[in-house]
Protein backbone atom coordinates (compact mmCIF):
# COMPACT_ATOMS: atom_id res chain seq x y z
CA UNK A 1 0.00 0.00 0.00
CA UNK A 2 2.85 2.36 0.89
CA UNK A 3 4.60 1.68 -2.43
CA UNK A 4 1.44 2.32 -4.44
CA UNK A 5 0.75 5.51 -2.50
CA UNK A 6 4.36 6.71 -2.96
CA UNK A 7 4.22 6.01 -6.71
CA UNK A 8 0.96 7.93 -7.08
CA UNK A 9 2.33 10.87 -5.08
CA UNK A 10 5.43 10.99 -7.32
CA UNK A 11 3.06 11.34 -10.27
CA UNK A 12 1.27 14.19 -8.53
CA UNK A 13 -1.83 12.13 -7.81
CA UNK A 14 -3.53 12.12 -4.44
CA UNK A 15 -5.66 9.06 -3.77
CA UNK A 16 -7.41 8.23 -0.51
CA UNK A 17 -5.56 5.38 1.20
CA UNK A 18 -8.85 3.51 1.68
CA UNK A 19 -9.18 3.19 -2.10
CA UNK A 20 -5.63 1.91 -2.36
CA UNK A 21 -6.36 -0.61 0.41
CA UNK A 22 -9.36 -1.96 -1.51
CA UNK A 23 -7.25 -2.36 -4.65
CA UNK A 24 -4.48 -4.10 -2.67
CA UNK A 25 -7.04 -6.48 -1.14
CA UNK A 26 -8.44 -7.34 -4.56
CA UNK A 27 -4.96 -7.84 -6.04
CA UNK A 28 -4.03 -10.34 -3.31
CA UNK A 29 -7.44 -12.01 -2.81
CA UNK A 30 -6.41 -15.35 -4.32
CA UNK A 31 -3.15 -15.57 -2.36
CA UNK A 32 -1.08 -14.57 -5.38
CA UNK A 33 -0.36 -10.99 -6.40
CA UNK A 34 -2.27 -10.20 -9.61
CA UNK A 35 -2.01 -7.15 -11.79
CA UNK A 36 -4.99 -4.85 -12.20
CA UNK A 37 -4.85 -4.75 -16.02
CA UNK A 38 -6.65 -6.83 -18.62
CA UNK A 39 -4.63 -9.99 -17.89
CA UNK A 40 -5.09 -9.78 -14.12
CA UNK A 41 -7.99 -8.69 -11.97
CA UNK A 42 -9.86 -6.68 -14.62
CA UNK A 43 -9.89 -9.52 -17.13
CA UNK A 44 -11.52 -11.91 -14.69
CA UNK A 45 -14.37 -9.63 -13.61
CA UNK A 46 -17.88 -10.82 -14.39
CA UNK A 47 -19.35 -7.31 -14.14
CA UNK A 48 -19.52 -5.44 -17.45
CA UNK A 49 -18.50 -2.05 -16.06
CA UNK A 50 -15.67 -3.55 -14.03
CA UNK A 51 -14.17 -5.06 -17.20
CA UNK A 52 -14.79 -1.90 -19.20
CA UNK A 53 -13.32 0.33 -16.51
CA UNK A 54 -9.76 -0.63 -17.27
CA UNK A 55 -8.36 -1.26 -20.73
CA UNK A 56 -10.24 -1.79 -23.99
CA UNK A 57 -13.42 -0.06 -22.80
CA UNK A 58 -15.21 -0.03 -26.17
CA UNK A 59 -14.36 -3.69 -26.84
CA UNK A 60 -15.83 -4.82 -23.51
CA UNK A 61 -18.97 -2.70 -23.90
CA UNK A 62 -19.59 -3.91 -27.46
CA UNK A 63 -19.07 -7.58 -26.50
CA UNK A 64 -21.39 -7.17 -23.52
CA UNK A 65 -24.11 -5.61 -25.66
CA UNK A 66 -23.81 -8.32 -28.34
CA UNK A 67 -24.06 -11.01 -25.63
CA UNK A 68 -26.97 -9.14 -24.01
CA UNK A 69 -25.11 -9.07 -20.68
CA UNK A 70 -26.73 -7.28 -17.75
CA UNK A 71 -24.68 -5.64 -15.02
CA UNK A 72 -26.39 -6.02 -11.64
CA UNK A 73 -24.03 -3.49 -10.00
CA UNK A 74 -23.05 -5.92 -7.26
CA UNK A 75 -19.29 -5.37 -7.42
CA UNK A 76 -17.06 -2.71 -5.94
CA UNK A 77 -15.68 -1.30 -9.21
CA UNK A 78 -19.01 -0.87 -10.98
CA UNK A 79 -20.64 0.79 -7.96
CA UNK A 80 -17.73 3.22 -7.58
CA UNK A 81 -18.04 4.06 -11.29
CA UNK A 82 -21.70 5.04 -10.92
CA UNK A 83 -21.15 6.72 -7.54
CA UNK A 84 -23.25 4.26 -5.55
CA UNK A 85 -22.59 2.78 -2.12
CA UNK A 86 -20.35 -0.27 -2.49
CA UNK A 87 -21.63 -3.63 -1.23
CA UNK A 88 -19.17 -4.01 1.66
CA UNK A 89 -19.47 -3.32 5.37
CA UNK A 90 -22.64 -1.39 6.17
CA UNK A 91 -23.45 -1.17 2.45
CA UNK A 92 -23.82 -4.94 2.22
CA UNK A 93 -27.29 -5.31 3.67
CA UNK A 94 -30.40 -3.40 4.69
CA UNK A 95 -32.09 -3.49 8.07
CA UNK A 96 -35.81 -3.10 8.49
CA UNK A 97 -37.56 -2.45 11.80
CA UNK A 98 -40.58 -4.62 12.57
CA UNK A 99 -43.00 -2.16 14.04
CA UNK A 100 -45.79 -3.53 16.20
CA UNK A 101 -44.27 -6.94 16.87
CA UNK A 102 -43.78 -8.07 20.43
CA UNK A 103 -40.51 -9.53 21.61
Amino acid sequence: IKEINDTLKQQGLGVDERHISIVADIMSLTGDIRSIGRYGVAGTQSDVLARAGFEETIKHLVKASVRNEVDEFEGIFDNVMINQQVPVGTGMFELFARIGEEE
